[in-house]
């Protein structure tokens, strides 16, 4: 079979499918996925899985780039997370730290979720990501995008999620003080955000600066307050530093309608990364994190375009191999078509 992805394998490409759908969309580990095989009469050890798996990525690989080039693209708003991801380090069986990146764009033009694996959380990892790229990014105050944000071309926008949570933090402490401040935030979006949810970017600009500003303010001018009556070891003071030191970021979403005053989709984006997380464990090597990264990629932009991943991947993997590297962006899940039936060739398989 000269166009399966995986060299003299036995398995048909809907079976591959099946395992990187199962692992990646289901959130099933190998292990599972064994017994799943057993059931069904067949004997397909987890090591064999696991070279499946990698073999597949190292064929998928190219993707990465087209997907960055796609999210990046000519996009001028993006969001960016991260999380921990356990990695197995290869000897000793222990279990270091590694880190999983998001990026996505605004809206669904294009609809993709990129995710990015680092063995740490050094700032050259988004350095890296954002080469080339002009606009607005939504992020959080983690001090390796200092080093980013430090260029012209990138401009910030802080997160209120992230400064409502340290508030939060402080109730135990100083309930009143975080109560308020609490209820400031809240107005932001229950008197500007949600009412403005169906206008114009240029309407919602306008609104925000004749509703939001003046909150803004308030909040602002109330963190002062606080700063004077609290010692730096407090909850409540180091909620109102971070808030204090953001200033100008978390204010910045009023300059621009299509702003969001929060990184909520970078971080919901990450709800399937901490499922599977709590499933599999941990990753057991670099180019382990690196296919998990393209795979869960692939997977989540094909349920942000309401594709069944196990039809796309039976279809893009049969055609990968001999697909014009110059047109890749066509295998994406955003612009992906399945190719007719009768045009399979030998690589048509049976669903698991």
């Amino acid at each position: 079979m000269p166009d399966h992805p995986v060299t003299r394998c036995k398995a048909n490409v809907g079976l591959i499918a099946h395992l990187i759908v199962s692992k990646f969309a289901d959130h099933l580990p190998l292990y599972r996925q064994d017994g799943f095989f057993k059931r069904e009469g067949m004997t397909i050890p987890r090591a064999t899985q696991a070279s499946w798996l990698m073999q597949t990525y190292v064929s998928i690989s190219a993707l990465k780039k087209a997907f960055r080039q796609a999210v990046i693209g000519e996009a001028d708003i993006l969001f960016t997370d991260d999380t921990p991801i356990p990695l197995q380090v290869k000897g000793n069986g222990k279990l270091k730290k590694a880190r999983l990146w998001v990026y996505l764009r605004e809206g669904t033009d294009p609809p993709l979720v990129a995710y990015d694996f680092s063995l740490d959380r050094s700032k050259l990892r988004p350095i890296d990501y954002f080469e080339g790229y002009r606009g607005y990014v939504h992020a959080d105050a983690y001090s390796g995008y200092d080093e980013l944000f430090r260029k012209e071309e990138l401009i910030v926008v802080g997160c209120w999620a992230h400064a409502r949570r340290k508030f939060d933090e402080a109730i135990s402490s100083r309930p009143q003080e975080a109560t308020d401040i609490l209820a400031r935030i809240a107005m932001l979006y229950h008197e500007v955000e949600t009412p403005c949810s169906h206008v114009t970017p240029e309407e919602h600009r306008h609104r925000r600066q004749e509703h939001a500003a003046p909150i803004l303010a308030g909040i602002f001018e109330k963190l002062e307050e606080l700063r004077s009556q609290t010692i730096p070891s407090e909850p409540l003071r180091k909620a109102v530093d971070y808030a204090l030191n953001q200033r100008h970021a978390l204010c910045r979403y009023l300059k621009d309608g299509r702003l969001r005053p929060d990184k909520n989709l970078a971080e919901n984006a990450m709800c399937p990364v901490t499922l599977g997380r709590k499933n599999w464990l941990f990753v057991g090597s670099e180019r382990g994190g690196r296919a998990a990264a393209l795979s869960m990629s692939l997977i989540q932009s094909c349920k942000n375009c309401d594709i069944n991943p196990w039809e796309y991947f039976d279809d893009m993997l049969r055609r990968i191999m001999s697909h014009p590297i110059s047109r890749l962006r066509e295998l994406l899940p955003d612009q992906w078509k399945p190719l007719p039936k009768d045009e399979r060739g030998l690589l048509l398989p049976t669903k698991p």
